[in-house]
């Protein structure tokens, strides 16, 4: 019972933190979320469950967030608070170092980003846009590069790093419209 109740004393503050832009925080399966805050009694009414063994989470398993477990790759169109919950990174390493995580399993780590002109807001980036330019429609010779929705842009080295990995790869030359050139307008991809 001391067990749980010290769990709960550690994570509720880390739970309760505020995103911030550039921290890392990580997906974790909800149920297996939920297993956990019914064994230490996170909510009022769990306390009747906590630290009872038929309750005991056990390692954290992410298997139905993949698309291809080899691979680790997120399942398109999952939903936060249905399919997984975020929880800071540091949480994440406690709920690890507590009940370990299924072999083989990474951190599902997802990095936070401010969005809004005006009125900002902060929000995990689950699903980073990815871009596969080819040329001449060639589906197998493809340059792929990840854009954070909120930060990357021609202003800030979005377009840039693109182009320097395009400019790199030996199997696709570097399409003229991508080349830097005075005479065209920076474009904002979002």
């Amino acid at each position: 019972a001391e067990d749980v109740k010290m769990q709960r004393t550690e994570l509720a503050p880390l739970l309760k933190m505020p995103l911030c832009p550039g921290d890392s925080w990580c997906l974790i399966d909800y149920k297996c979320f939920k297993k956990w805050q019914r064994y230490v009694g996170f909510e009022s009414w769990d306390l009747y469950y906590a630290g009872k063994s038929d309750y005991y989470p056990g390692p954290i398993d992410n298997a139905k967030l993949f698309e291809d477990s080899e691979t680790q790759t997120l399942k398109k169109y999952r939903m936060d608070k249905v399919d997984y919950e975020v929880i800071p990174i540091e949480a994440w390493n406690k709920l690890v170092n507590w009940y370990g995580c299924i072999e083989g399993q990474r951190p599902i780590e997802r990095t936070v980003v401010e969005y809004g002109k005006y009125f900002k807001c902060c929000k995990v980036e689950v699903y980073p846009l990815e871009s596969k330019p080819s040329q001449n429609n060639d589906s197998v010779n493809f340059v792929s590069s990840q854009f954070k929705q909120a930060k990357d842009s021609a202003e800030d080295g979005g377009i840039v790093n693109l182009q320097k990995k395009l400019s790199q790869s030996h199997e696709v030359p570097l399409p003229s419209y991508l080349k830097p050139s005075s005479s065209v307008p920076a474009i904002n991809l979002f």
